[in-house]
């Protein structure tokens, strides 16, 4: 296995850089038909770590859609706290282009943390919410 300093991996070219990136966030990445279209491998990874005595425990997703879109989520909880966000994004060649993200924490007391966000790429519109609606 070949490590690169971060000085090192600064020099590589952009695509290797975002592939070496994907790789060390545990995504794979395999070769489709078309030249220098990516495509992602589903995965699955559990976690576990031990917090003041507390277990949290965190699930982590990619999963590839029927129709070509992506889903990364994950999700972790602890005692009676929970966290989850999840995306949707799309490859186009090399690129990846978002569609949507969601983050929801939720705690037993005072109020729970919510947020959505839209990416429109027909209209370059990006809208969400976040205690009130924003574009």
């Amino acid at each position: 296995m070949v490590k690169y300093s971060p000085i090192q991996a600064f020099s590589l070219k952009a695509k290797h850089l975002f592939s070496t990136a994907l790789l060390v966030s545990g995504i794979a990445i395999a070769s489709s038909s078309v030249a220098d279209d990516i495509r992602l491998a589903d995965y699955s990874a559990v976690y576990e770590t031990t917090l003041s005595g507390f277990t949290i425990e965190g699930h982590r997703s990619l999963q590839r859609g029927e129709d070509g879109i992506y889903k990364l989520s994950m999700q972790a909880s602890a005692m009676l706290m929970s966290l989850s966000e999840e995306s949707h994004f799309s490859i186009n060649g090399n690129t990846l282009l978002p569609l949507r993200y969601q983050y929801l924490f939720k705690k037993p007391l005072g109020s729970n943390r919510q947020q959505t966000i839209r990416f429109n790429w027909a209209s370059m519109t990006i809208d969400g919410t976040y205690k009130k609606p924003w574009t």
